[in-house]
């Protein structure tokens, strides 16, 4: 792996060896990588020939440990199934430097609480090399791409990069392209009360907020756009200097206290979520779900919307298989129904 590295990194300490095997693997460009699923070329080289999108990099983080390391290299080899010119790069502990560290030491001892998400796109998004519509896309380590196992995923992904990503980055504030839930995750169960006003919500706005679905921050897409894009990630990451905003419940409890039914907070992608909110963004519904979540019953009139099956699941087993039948019961569906979602395209 080549990870991304600042002048002002600390040292590299000796990484455990399953993510030293890792690391020799994981930065690679699928153009010239063995047989990737026939449709994911030609439908994302079109898209970047007709100027819709840019260079694809997903972008991947996990910490030094052996269960982080065989899930970096299943999203891995799932993202190199697609083909066409993506590019993929994964981080560690090890690529924060000692400005980030000593910034954020109050995280230290919790993995930083995923403030690095916002950080490292932060980072990819200003340099020099990332040019206006260019295409960030940040895929959790414990997740992979349907595409190896469901065929016909492949064409959704590609949809997902060609189609819509450009056409919901173009409205969107900072070219951000977000998952929302359509059922299971009330706002207000799963975000302190203090960080609503904490990024700018109040009244209506604030009411409407509590009462929606949370939006995803386990994957996303970026379409850079000349300030706007780093203006929104930096305000995604100013917010964790607040340890109220990004801390866990325990440790840093709001001051608010929560009403009857809060669940937990979750983290940066509570803040996250609000800040789409907060701009007004357009959501798609999220490419994940597993049966036992209601998912399929719940997603099927946004799915067909959106033109697309789910196309992504968790690595763990229980979930992966759920999700796995959620992604095959849309398909039959689909087909049943005679709806012209991208896989019947």
């Amino acid at each position: 792996m080549r990870t991304a590295r600042t002048a002002n990194s600390r040292p590299r300490r000796a990484p455990c060896l399953p993510l030293l095997l890792a690391v020799a693997a994981l930065t690679w460009r699928t153009a010239g990588s063995a047989a990737p699923i026939a449709g994911g070329v030609a439908g994302i080289a079109d898209a970047q020939a007709r100027g819709r999108i840019g260079r694809v990099t997903v972008v991947s983080f996990a910490a030094c440990s052996v269960e982080r390391s065989r899930q970096l290299l299943a999203l891995q080899e799932s993202v190199r199934m697609i083909g066409g010119n993506v590019s993929f790069i994964a981080f560690t502990d090890a690529d924060l430097p000692d400005a980030f560290r000593a910034r954020f030491a109050w995280a230290r001892d919790k993995c930083w609480y995923w403030i690095w998400k916002p950080w490292l796109l932060l980072q990819l998004a200003v340099n020099r090399s990332t040019a206006l519509g260019d295409v960030l896309v940040w895929i959790d380590s414990d997740m992979r791409l349907f595409g190896s196992v469901i065929p016909a995923g492949v064409s959704d992904w590609v949809h997902f990069l060609a189609d819509l990503v450009p056409a919901v980055a173009r409205d969107n504030y900072g070219g951000v392209v977000p998952f929302g839930r359509c059922t299971g995750h009330v706002e207000w169960q799963y975000t302190k009360p203090d960080v609503f006003a904490a990024v700018g919500l109040s009244g209506t706005q604030r009411t409407l907020a509590e009462r929606s679905q949370q939006v995803y921050s386990g994957m996303l897409a970026l379409q850079k756009k000349a300030g706007e894009t780093e203006a929104f990630l930096r305000e995604w990451l100013d917010a964790a200097d607040d340890p109220v905003n990004y801390g866990g419940d325990k440790l840093y409890p709001s001051r608010t206290r929560p009403r009857p039914g809060y669940v937990r907070h979750k983290n940066d992608q509570s803040i996250f979520s609000l800040l789409i909110k907060r701009h007004s963004m357009r959501r798609l519904p999220a490419p994940y779900y597993w049966v036992g979540d209601t998912g399929f019953a719940s997603c099927r009139r946004e799915w067909a919307e959106a033109g697309y099956c789910p196309f992504a699941g968790a690595q763990s087993s229980r979930f992966d298989k759920q999700a796995w039948k959620s992604a095959e019961r849309c398909v039959a569906q689909a087909k049943a129904d005679g709806s012209r979602l991208s896989l019947q395209a």
